[in-house]
């Protein structure tokens, strides 16, 4: 993730702007699985929002709106997205939601919304 976020850094002007939703871990661990970027532990990733936000402002973002969200209906459709479905086949695409649904429920998982301005 830091390489990530440095990369954003490295491109955008002084006074650019980022703005990002992303899943986060929650409180509570492991995250049940599969979800939409991993099918087991061993493929995701995820760091707190508390950890991003310190990588942030140490690469030099100033913090202008943090928002960790884990209201499911503010984050997850009822259903998965047509696209979805076609890409990963109805099943798997109902289980990734699922799991991502009780994931937020459980505070496996936050969704972060926020938006960064670069020193």
């Amino acid at each position: 993730k830091r390489r990530l976020y440095a990369g954003f850094h490295r491109v955008l002007r002084p006074g650019g702007m980022l703005s990002f939703q992303e899943p986060m871990a929650g409180v509570l661990q492991p995250l049940h699985f599969p979800v939409m970027w991993a099918e087991d532990a061993s493929m995701s990733h995820l760091l707190p929002p508390d950890e991003v936000r310190d990588i942030l402002e140490t690469l030099g973002f100033e913090v202008r709106s943090w928002e960790p969200v884990s209201d499911v209906g503010a984050t997850s459709p009822a259903s998965s997205p047509p696209h979805s479905v076609i890409i990963m086949g109805a099943q798997r695409a109902a289980a990734m939601a699922a799991a991502g649904r009780t994931n937020l429920l459980e505070g496996r998982m936050v969704s972060l919304h926020a938006t960064l301005i670069k020193r």
